[in-house]
């Protein structure tokens, strides 16, 4: 597919003056947004073995750009290829689900002027429990950062007191290091509740 990319790329031009010497000095950034586009490729599968589902999908991304520290690079952009893939593994017994997923995002021809990890691991996990005749729902999910050992932390209760009125109580919890993509919200946990009525 040609596509549009996600979020916009940040266009970077830096604008130059001198000094009272007559130095070189930078004065200021001129930062624009910009939306490209780029190839995408892909593909996914679904197996069983026993009482396991084994999934995966992975999706090949063509000219993406990536801001970078190279001097020479112009807008203070670089344009790479990078592939993006994900493997599961699912389980239930009971009222109860588990699934575990490894996500990895890996960017091609790397070098160390690129802003972003040339490996980007995550993991996701999730465990769903149904009790009370499937009235209480007990849910906690996770993110889980390998890179910097970070995590977003969400459990989840929720309650049916009928099949028209229910009441939810969870949480978003940031934990770890302030440079990995969860650590750095790590000042903006919180706790919210919703209270669901259908009519």
């Amino acid at each position: 597919a040609y596509t549009w990319g996600q979020n916009p790329d940040l266009y970077i031009e830096k604008e130059f003056g001198l000094d009272s010497l007559g130095n070189p000095i930078l004065k200021g950034l001129l930062i624009t947004p910009e939306h490209h586009r780029l190839y995408v490729a892909g593909g996914s599968f679904t197996s069983t073995i026993k009482s396991f589902v084994v999934r995966g999908e992975a999706a090949y991304y063509n000219g993406k750009y990536f801001q970078t520290a190279d001097p020479m690079a112009a807008g203070a952009l670089t344009q790479k290829d990078y592939l993006h893939y994900v493997v599961g593994l699912d389980y239930g017994v009971g009222h109860l689900k588990l699934s575990a997923q490894f996500i990895q995002k890996y960017i091609m021809n790397y070098n160390d002027f690129i802003e972003e990890d040339e490996f980007q691991n995550t993991m996701t996990f999730l465990a769903h429990y149904d009790a009370l005749r499937e009235t209480l729902h007990l849910e906690l999910f996770s993110y889980v950062g390998l890179n910097y050992g970070d995590a977003l932390i969400r459990p989840k209760v929720t309650y049916d007191f009928s099949d028209s009125f229910s009441i939810l109580l969870g949480s978003n919890i940031f934990v770890g290091n302030e440079r990995g993509m969860f650590g750095r919200y790590k000042d903006n946990s919180m706790l919210y509740t919703k209270i669901k009525y259908n009519f």
